[in-house]
């Protein structure tokens, strides 16, 4: 993306006292084809005029330093803003890639082969009329036919009177 991004600048909706602050985030991608940056309108959980101008320009001087955008800088970030403007300009940035193998092993302990006789873990499938349990010990659905179609009775073939 472009570095010249929109500076942020406050605003307050009508009827709320409050104030919030408008900027193009240049880490967050607008799903409108042609926009570069995503439009953020966030509140900044003050009513204070000046405090919101102070903000504004702390927000200004994070989206001006291209050094303080990535996700390990946060804490740097913290040191030198307010913490709200921190928190709006890291809100919903992805992170890394996450290893869901290792949340589930945190989460369910599976028995290991070095630990244990175990080689592997099987799930069974929730039983149910569909379902049966073959020999393998694997889960199949089984087909079977409607009672109507078994035990169908033969239709009487009308044939025209002569």
């Amino acid at each position: 993306m472009s570095e010249n991004f929109d500076s942020a600048s406050p605003s307050r909706t009508q009827g709320r006292c409050t104030w919030a602050v408008i900027f193009r985030h240049p880490e967050r991608t607008d799903p409108t084809p042609g926009k570069e940056g995503l439009r953020v309108r966030q509140s900044l959980k003050t009513d204070n005029e000046q405090e919101a101008a102070t903000m504004r320009d702390q927000m200004n001087a994070l989206l001006a330093s291209p050094q303080l955008r990535d996700l390990g800088a946060r804490e740097q970030a913290l040191g030198l803003f307010d913490p709200r403007v921190v928190d709006i300009f890291f809100y919903k940035l992805e992170g890394g890639e996450t290893d869901f193998l290792a949340l589930l092993d945190g989460v369910i302990a599976f028995p290991s082969s070095q630990s244990s006789d175990y080689r592997r873990a099987l799930f069974p499938a929730p039983q149910g009329p569909e379902t049966q349990r073959s020999c393998d010990s694997s889960w199949a659905p089984t087909r079977q036919k409607s009672r109507s179609l078994r035990h169908r009775r033969p239709r009487p073939r009308f044939t025209k009177p002569k």
